[in-house]
């Protein structure tokens, strides 16, 4: 069992209020962490779970500089934020039906030898 993105905008639902200024590292505490994740399986998480929240208007999310800290404002509440509603992307163990069949673009974009 991993750390999933639901598990993780739950964990933003509880401790994210609306009003709220935050650092994107402050919210990699390592502690929903399971067996065989890894720091940056949790980093993923956790960006993807914030751009869901983006795409929902919940949270607007922000760099100063190029480089600089990333930094996330709760523009809407979550409260009423129902995670299981959350569908902005594909759920974990599912493969989209277009990617088995998928071409290496490679092949098809290479130059042709003469």
């Amino acid at each position: 069992d991993r750390l999933s993105i639901k598990e993780k905008l739950k964990y933003m639902k509880e401790n994210l209020s609306l009003g709220t200024r935050i650092e994107f590292t402050e919210l990699l505490t390592g502690e929903h962490l399971k067996d065989g994740d890894s720091p940056i399986t949790e980093l993923v998480i956790t960006f993807i779970s914030l751009l869901e929240l983006s795409r929902l208007k919940r949270i607007k999310i922000f760099q100063n500089e190029q480089g600089g800290n990333i930094y996330i404002d709760v523009v809407k509440s979550l409260e009423d934020f129902d995670v299981d509603q959350a569908n902005g992307f594909e759920e974990e163990g599912h493969q989209n039906a277009d990617n088995n069949n998928a071409v290496d673009e490679s092949e098809s974009l290479a130059a042709p030898v003469h």
